[in-house]
């Protein structure tokens, strides 16, 4: 496999697609499905009026008809088409909301997506990823299933008006979002990817605007964290730099440099996050914790753990993606 590939949430790659910075990027996705949801907002408070209705009439009208018939009540075959008639009228108004999203019963062409300005720069970035997606060719986004495993979608599930809905952060356009089978489709999808690659093959143009200067750093949810991380991520770059550029290091020259003693409160910050890490160890199940520590401090690849324990790499995989997520949650609390 390519060592350049990695498994990424489908909204961190949209992300990376929109800006260069992964947590600008992340802000104006949030903007644009939110956009999205007003746009398609009043119609869905519809369809699920209309839903719910004839979901309702359809149960009170059969029940009623079962039960007069039972009883071989005068009338009662007449209340049993009243309740099929709004049976068929559920059926309809569900069928609306798929017709509405891919111009038919079956998706068989991309539609005209919703967006509330499809000329915005970070919104044509969008459309190139998901031109990419709906192409047969294209490695095939895909969601964990409870035990681990990943289960594969279709192209098609990116044809639809809606499919901004799959990079949507919260459920509320999700649970708008219609698959090409089936019915509601609100998984967390990802993709294994180089994703500089695909940029490069979409054409797509992220932005590198700073965040700073950009608006959106007003709109990230937690400001400090996003500074400390980028800061964190300048010093691993410099130190990548120095390694592919073959600096030299020298040793310290004591009577030159003077040593600059660490504050007190790195010491107090470092005691904190070792105790949030441990904490959110300790909740974890114990196969996923098994398997954490299994890669993390006995320097296990996924094989030797799949190996010994008796599962599959994926499993394995889905337990250090759910570990490593805990422990994200844990350091963002401390920031």
């Amino acid at each position: 496999m390519d060592d350049r590939k990695e498994v990424l949430p489908l909204r961190v790659v949209a992300a990376r697609f929109i800006s260069t910075d992964d947590q600008a990027g992340l802000a104006e996705l949030d903007r644009i499905t939110a956009e999205a949801w007003r746009v398609i907002q009043k119609r869905y408070w519809l369809l699920s009026t209309s839903f719910t209705a004839t979901a309702s009439a359809t149960v009170a009208t059969l029940l009623s008809g079962i039960a007069l018939t039972w009883s071989e009540t005068p009338g009662a075959e007449i209340v049993t088409l009243i309740g099929l008639g709004c049976f068929g009228s559920m059926l309809a108004v569900a069928a609306s909301w798929r017709v509405f999203q891919y111009g038919g019963m079956k998706a068989t062409a991309p539609q005209e997506p919703a967006y509330a300005d499809v000329e915005d720069p970070a919104v044509r970035n969008l459309e190139r990823l998901f031109v990419i997606l709906q192409r047969e060719s294209t490695a095939r986004a895909f969601y964990f299933a409870r035990n681990g495993q990943r289960r594969y979608i279709d192209h098609r599930y990116f044809f639809g008006k809606l499919r901004a809905a799959h990079v949507a952060k919260g459920d509320t356009i999700r649970s708008a979002l219609f698959g090409p089978v089936g019915l509601w489709f609100a998984r967390e999808l990802f993709l294994e990817v180089d994703v500089d690659k695909l940029i490069a093959d979409a054409k797509a143009e992220p932005n590198r605007t700073c965040v700073l200067r950009s608006g959106a750093f007003e709109r990230l949810e937690n400001p400090q964290g996003y500074l400390t991380r980028t800061a964190q991520n300048l010093l691993i770059n410099r130190a990548r730099t120095w390694r592919r550029k073959k600096c030299m290091l020298y040793p310290l020259d004591e009577a030159r440099d003077a040593p600059i003693h660490p504050r007190q409160e790195w010491g107090i910050e470092a005691r904190e996050l070792r105790a949030a890490y441990r904490r959110a160890l300790l909740a974890l199940p114990l196969r996923t914790r098994r398997i954490f520590l299994m890669h993390r401090l006995k320097g296990m690849s996924y094989r030797e753990i799949a190996e010994q324990l008796g599962v599959g790499e994926k499993g394995v995989e889905y337990h250090m993606m759910r570990a490593l997520a805990r422990c994200r949650r844990a350091a963002a609390r401390l920031e």
